[in-house]
C-alpha cells in the first residue's frame, strides 16, 4: 500500500501594486522548482485575497497563495 506525506507552504503576495504576473514571478517558479526537486508533486493550489480594511475602496492589498504537495514516503521509514 502506499502512504504518502504531505505539506502545506503559505506565501504572502502583494497585490495592486503593479507586481508580475503569477507566469512571470521568479520567486515563486523557485518554491515551486524546490518543492519539485525534492518529490513533491503539487496537488492544489488555493489563493485567498485581502484588502485594506481602513480603506474598502482601495484596489492594493495582499493575497496568500497556500500550495498543497503530496509525495510518497519512504518505505524504509
Amino acid at each position: 500500500m502506499t502512504r504518502w506525506q504531505y505539506k502545506v507552504v503559505r506565501q504572502k503576495v502583494l497585490a495592486g501594486l503593479g507586481n508580475l504576473d503569477a507566469e512571470d514571478d521568479a520567486e515563486r517558479i523557485a518554491l515551486l522548482d524546490r518543492f519539485g526537486r525534492e518529490g513533491w508533486e503539487l496537488v492544489s493550489v488555493v489563493q485567498q485575497s485581502y484588502r485594506r480594511e481602513y480603506d474598502p475602496t482601495s484596489l492594493h492589498g495582499y493575497s496568500f497563495f497556500s500550495y498543497f504537495f503530496k509525495r510518497e514516503m519512504d518505505q524504509r521509514s
